[in-house]
């Protein structure tokens, strides 16, 4: 006798029921450097789509440096994230 095909609710991880992964790996490092560093992060996320969409005269020069400003920013707070070194 064969076996009756395995239905989605059978596969480990599947099924209409079955909840989606909580959070990827990227993600969960983000949650733990911290809600400035995260918040950061989610800004750039917002910020470099949206100055995509400045006029051309107003992208390479204000674009520029909001972009390397903001990139500077969240540098600096995963330095102090993860620095073991304080200097007080």
């Amino acid at each position: 006798m064969s076996e009756a095909p395995k239905s989605e609710l059978d596969k480990p991880g599947g099924g209409a029921g079955a909840a989606p992964p909580r959070h990827s790996a990227r993600q969960g490092a983000a949650r733990a450097g911290g809600p400035a560093l995260e918040a950061m992060y989610q800004l750039l996320l917002w910020l470099i789509p949206t100055l995509e969409k400045l006029p051309r005269s107003q992208k390479f020069l204000l674009g520029d440096r909001l972009q390397m400003e903001a990139q500077g920013v969240l540098d600096s707070l995963i330095c102090a994230t993860y620095t073991r070194e304080r200097p007080f």
